[in-house]
């Protein structure tokens, strides 16, 4: 797994974790203590059954799915991020999303301690049809649906800058005199979507050989359009610079923000996003329920068990 040097990264824990702000030898003052490892295999299967009959698919049912997957906490490391990921997946399947990844979990993180306390006020002792299970649950959904509302418009105003940007480079192109038919061209159209290259990615998504890709590469470069960001002539890293800060300037807007900050095309600057910005911007890249009766065993096993709920 991405970001955790773990052998047991993506594989069911076997033994006990906990969480809490600060390292303790025990869980007696741990924030969240998840099920106990035998507890796990069960609640994992029954998740994954309703997540695998998520049929027309519903902005519910993957908030459903997220608060169920934090809570068993299966991995020794990674929950949150797999939680996360997994909500893109539901909504992927789903055909809500089909052409990107809306940053909903991006706009979660910006609101981490809302995040925290929402999911942990959704787990309550009670039985399964009690009133007081469902109501528990409400402030989690309604963080859920302003996070998806954000993320929409983040998403939306990002991509109506990269349509814009995509016009600038085509002029640019133009007025270095590339060809239309050339290679260097038909990589711009594929830039928003690889905005960091490489000689040997070029030729895979351009079916090139590499002279071809190099030349592609050095021409774009020549017209303001990529920069290189490694060192040197060999294994060379190429950026488009646009649209990355336009994903570094997403990193730094927060809930509600109806100004994203990014130049218009017609600007003659370059963005300058802050370097902790910069390096947020692989984890907001954009890219791309059951029945009644399936909600109600995902959520009732973890807490039928005494279980309490964690971040990550």
């Amino acid at each position: 797994m991405l970001g955790t040097d773990d052998p047991d990264a993506g594989r069911l824990r076997t033994r006990q974790s906990w969480i809490a702000s600060r390292a303790l030898p025990t869980p007696l003052d741990a924030s969240y203590v998840p099920p106990p490892p035998e507890e796990v295999q069960d609640p994992v299967a029954d998740l994954v059954a309703y997540i695998n009959s998520y049929g027309a698919g519903s902005l519910l049912g993957v908030a459903l799915a997220h608060v169920q997957f934090e809570t068993i906490h299966p991995f020794v490391d990674g929950n949150g991020r797999t939680g996360r990921a997994l909500m893109h997946l539901m909504l992927r399947r789903s055909g809500l999303t089909p052409g990107c990844t809306v940053p909903i979990s991006s706009s979660l993180a910006m609101r981490r301690v809302e995040y925290v306390d929402a999911l942990s006020r959704s787990h309550v002792a009670c039985g399964v049809t009690d009133p007081e299970r469902s109501a528990a649950l409400v402030p989690w959904l309604g963080l859920m649906a302003e996070s998806v509302i954000d993320a929409a418009s983040y998403a939306e105003r990002i991509l109506s800058h990269i349509s814009d940007v995509g016009d600038r480079w085509r002029a640019q192109a133009a007025a270095a005199g590339l060809r239309k038919s050339s290679a260097a061209l038909r990589l711009i159209e594929l830039l928003p979507a690889h905005p960091v290259l490489t000689m040997p990615q070029v030729m895979d998504l351009l079916g090139v050989k590499k002279h071809t890709a190099l030349r592609s590469l050095d021409a774009l470069q020549r017209a303001g359009i990529l920069v290189q960001r490694s060192a040197g002539r060999r294994n060379r890293v190429f950026e488009a610079e646009a649209i990355m800060d336009a994903f570094a300037a997403l990193a730094s807007v927060r809930p509600g923000d109806s100004d994203i900050r990014l130049l218009s095309p017609a600007s003659t600057g370059a963005t300058t996003p802050s370097p902790s910005s910069r390096s947020a911007v692989t984890a907001i890249r954009l890219l791309s329920p059951a029945s009644t009766g399936a909600t109600a065993r995902a959520l009732g096993t973890a807490q039928a068990a005494g279980t309490r709920r964690s971040p990550e």
